[in-house]
């Protein structure tokens, strides 16, 4: 099996994204390789390949559940809907 490894965190043009984007130990993968969760300063992300899920200041730690169908984050944020 063949794997080519692929830039989440560009923008349309498959640039890098224009600011910072997670750390390293701080993303998370679905185990079926199809969903990421990462962190991201950067403001030109690729509409609908990424979905912002909260642009709170300390927002972090993302994790995604073994089904791959939750992304689970810590936020200082009051203002977030709970999605079911």
């Amino acid at each position: 099996m063949t794997t080519t490894p692929i830039i989440l965190s560009s923008n349309a043009e498959g640039e890098a994204g224009n600011g910072n984007s997670g750390v390293a130990g701080s993303g998370s993968i679905s185990p079926d390789g199809t969903r990421a969760g990462f962190t991201s300063s950067a403001s030109n992300l690729v509409a609908g390949a990424v979905t912002l899920l909260s642009d709170a200041a300390g927002a972090g730690n993302p994790s995604v559940t073994p089904d791959g169908s939750k992304l689970i984050f810590v936020s200082a944020a009051n203002n977030l809907a709970v999605l079911a």
